[in-house]
């Protein structure tokens, strides 16, 4: 039983810990070419969702005064939209 728990809690673990793994490395390489600002991995995981999710494809956000354009990538069509 204990064995089971171990492998169920270090599954979880491994799951949860890369889930933004790239997103915040192209984060923080995108402010470092655009505005050669060095942000750190935790400030860039904040930024997740708002450079990912929230945003429109082709605006610009603002990150602390550095201008990145949305990594949003355009959905295309919509299926059963006319």
């Amino acid at each position: 039983m204990k064995l089971k728990l171990l492998i169920i809690g270090a599954l979880l673990v491994g799951v949860h810990s890369g889930a933004y793994a790239g997103k915040v490395d192209d984060i923080v390489t995108a402010a470092k070419n655009s505005c050669g600002k060095d942000l750190q991995k935790a400030q860039a995981v904040q930024l997740v969702k708002k450079m990912f999710l929230t945003c429109k494809p082709g605006e610009r956000v603002d990150i602390g005064g550095c201008q990145i354009g949305c990594m949003k990538s355009d959905g295309g069509a919509v299926v059963g939209s006319n």
